[in-house]
């Protein structure tokens, strides 16, 4: 290769992910938890859990509050892929999941100028209200 040599495929493998958030905007998964966030390449992929999609809908304005208010009115589900990532999803894990919106360092988020409105809160007595209405008592 000309101007030097090749990075190795170490190197190549966090540049991959270096613009991938640790976490979800929407509902707090942890994509660094699931080994399938490996091979993700940015800026398309999906949230395994609420199937937000990166890379399309970032460009919406204030799209991650409306997109958690939506997932939530829908009853907080875990879209696909709970026997691969051997998940129980209750209402104890979707609040702890949640909790991970606190670790989201927003004012790295090349995105930002779109979702001014961003705000980790979330009020618990409403996921709790939203997960009750869908499922019909707590978990």
């Amino acid at each position: 290769m000309q101007g030097g040599e090749a990075p190795s495929m170490g190197e190549n493998d966090k540049k991959k992910n270096s613009s991938l958030p640790k976490y979800c905007y929407i509902c707090g998964y942890d994509f660094s938890s699931d080994p399938e966030f490996l091979n993700v390449s940015p800026p398309y992929f999906d949230c395994p859990c609420c199937v937000f999609e990166y890379g399309i809908e970032e460009f919406e304005n204030n799209v991650f509050l409306r997109k958690r208010d939506k997932w939530m009115r829908e009853g907080l589900t875990f879209s696909y892929e709970l026997a691969r990532l051997n998940m129980d999803w209750t209402l104890d894990s979707v609040i702890r999941q949640l909790g991970n919106l606190k670790k989201i360092n927003f004012d790295d988020y090349r995105f930002k100028a779109y979702n001014l409105n961003y705000s980790s809160d979330v009020d618990l007595e409403i996921v709790k209200k939203y997960w009750e209405e869908k499922r019909g008592s707590a978990q």
